[in-house]
């Protein structure tokens, strides 16, 4: 029988009418049970900024929190991460040649290092660093 205690959860009473207002004008709610999550996104949309702000910066600092520990449970899961190179494949590039004269004409750039003491030091590193390079053909 429905009455005016019949209501599900209202343990026998019915809820009072929450006056609300929009626009200059007064509006009654009837009915509603106020959960957090039931629209997440309207309380996202109509938080104030710093409240907005704050939620956002919370979940962000839980997330690492959450990836910290994690991180921290596993030593070396990451850090240790060495990814396999293939070889050469066909379309691959192996030589890279460019002209700036086209960006010192529109832009007035003009490179810090020249060709040849560019290719002089490009030497170098590659004879220090040559166990880079052992299985290059």
């Amino acid at each position: 029988m429905a009455g005016k205690g019949s209501g599900k959860g209202s343990g026998g009473r019915r809820r009072k009418p929450r006056r609300m207002h929009f626009g200059g004008r007064v509006v009654l709610r009837h009915g509603l049970e106020n959960r957090f999550w039931q629209d997440l996104y309207h309380l996202s949309m109509t938080a104030s900024w710093p409240r907005f702000l704050g939620a956002w910066g919370a979940a962000f600092l839980l997330g690492n929190l959450v990836f910290s520990v994690l991180y921290h449970l596993v030593p070396g899961c990451i850090a240790n991460l060495n990814p396999p190179f293939a070889d050469w494949r066909p379309g691959d590039q192996r030589v890279f040649v460019c002209d700036v004269r086209k960006a010192a004409a529109e832009l007035g750039w003009a490179p810090r290092v020249s060709v040849v003491s560019g290719t002089e030091k490009l030497y170098r590193w590659v004879e220090g660093h040559a166990s880079l390079f052992a299985g290059i053909g």
